[in-house]
């Protein structure tokens, strides 16, 4: 049916859970008319958008057996079994062969459209291919109110996260994280979405579950939240959550990686509050130079002023 399509625009978007993804490269490049066995019509033109990186590795996230982010995966220095892929048959095709396979695809693609300055970085770093990528953000259109709340004055700030939670968005992290409050009363935490149910966090911190961007004022009223953090230990492409976050005028803290972090240093510099984390190397984070940054990014009280100024 497409061979008789006279003009067609081949775009790759995802390609994740493919039943054979190595082979999916090749049937693009031949829906568009190229490569081996190429369909009529001649050359069409190819798009590759980058919403995640699996063209780059099959962990499409970058995060490596451990569920670290160590960087982008070079085959040369390929020593990390989850950058390998297994075929159907049982076969296993290294980060070397992967890439080889996904070379011509982006080779071939006349535009390489990613969401974020720091995912420009990353296939640029991966493939030579600087000059045809386009840094496109989402358009986003999230309608949240702008949130004031009182100055922190004593106790335990709260630590909202917002969105849903799975491992690469830093379950694990805040499990961890949880627990440490939880024995220390630094401070609380409370996720306004849903939490992978494979994890868990120790009392009092809260999993509220689903919500509407409207409910965010009351939300924060409720849980008493003082301040975001976005855990996610991957670098992504995007990250609708990070807008979200930053947009009800809250401090946001992000982790220096990816989009997240781009997001939150560019609202910073424009006199946002927040700040951006240490890489967390190890998958935890130190709650002490958190819950400090978190006080340091509160507004001051005019008690707080006054004493200061003693």
């Amino acid at each position: 049916m497409i061979e008789r399509l006279p003009r067609r625009m081949i775009v790759y978007s995802c390609g994740v859970g493919d039943h054979d993804a190595v082979q999916l490269p090749g049937l693009l490049l031949a829906l568009a008319g190229q490569g081996e066995e190429a369909l009529a019509g001649g050359p069409q033109p190819v798009e590759v958008l980058f919403h995640d990186f699996f063209p780059i590795s099959p962990s499409y996230t970058l995060l490596g057996k451990n569920s670290v982010y160590l960087g982008v995966p070079k085959p040369e220095a390929d020593t990390d079994s989850a950058h390998h892929y297994m075929r159907p048959d049982g076969t296993w095709v290294d980060l070397a062969a992967w890439q080889a396979a996904w070379a011509p695809l982006m080779a071939a693609a006349t535009r390489i459209v990613v969401f974020s300055p720091s995912s420009r970085d990353l296939v640029a770093a991966s493939y030579p291919v600087a000059d045809r990528i386009v840094v496109r953000p989402h358009v986003w259109k999230g309608d949240v109110p702008r949130i004031l709340r009182a100055p922190l004055r004593s106790g335990a700030p709260v630590i909202g996260v917002l969105g849903n939670i799975g491992p690469q968005k830093g379950a694990a992290l805040l499990q961890a994280l949880s627990r440490d409050l939880a024995r220390t009363g630094r401070a609380r935490l409370v996720i306004i979405g849903h939490l992978a149910p494979e994890f868990g966090l120790a009392p009092p911190a809260r999993v509220h579950g689903s919500y509407r961007l409207g409910d965010l004022p009351g939300l924060v009223e409720r849980y008493g939240v003082d301040a975001w953090l976005i855990p996610s230990i991957w670098p992504e492409t995007f990250s609708f959550t990070t807008h979200e976050a930053l947009a009800t005028g809250l401090p946001v803290f992000c982790f220096d990686l990816g989009a997240q972090a781009d997001a939150v240093r560019a609202a910073c510099a424009a006199g946002a509050p927040g700040g951006v984390l240490p890489h967390p190397v190890e998958g935890v984070v130190d709650p002490a130079k958190l819950v400090a940054a978190i006080r340091d990014a509160m507004p001051m009280s005019e008690t707080d002023i006054r004493e200061e100024s003693r």
